[in-house]
């Protein structure tokens, strides 16, 4: 994921941040085993096979986990996730769960 001067994706199933310019990593951090990830706004969204889903600020700085939840209990989740509207879609090979990730308004 191409996010400014930086890219973001998994390496053997660790995130890394790389600089562009010049391919330098800035930094290889955290175990999201072998997903998929997604940009929304200035956030990465990761889900892994199992299912567990993680937003990470995207930042060059450092890895910054925000969130974590389970989607699913039990069951593969091979297929890449969606976001529209805020709405995270994420199917397993047995269920599709839709997830707001709208910031909560007071």
């Amino acid at each position: 994921i191409r996010f400014g001067p930086h890219l973001y994706g998994l390496d053997e199933g660790t995130l890394t941040c790389v600089r562009i310019e010049d391919g330098k990593r800035e930094w290889k951090e955290g175990s999201y085993g072998y997903g998929q990830l997604l940009l929304a706004g200035d956030r990465l969204v990761l889900m892994d096979e199992r299912g567990s889903v993680r937003v990470v600020e995207a930042t060059p700085e450092e890895r910054r986990e925000l969130s974590f939840f389970e989607a699913f209990e039990g069951g593969m989740t091979l297929n890449v996730p969606a976001i529209a509207h805020g709405l995270l879609y994420v199917r397993s090979n047995a269920e599709l769960a839709c997830y707001d990730l709208r910031p909560s308004t007071p």
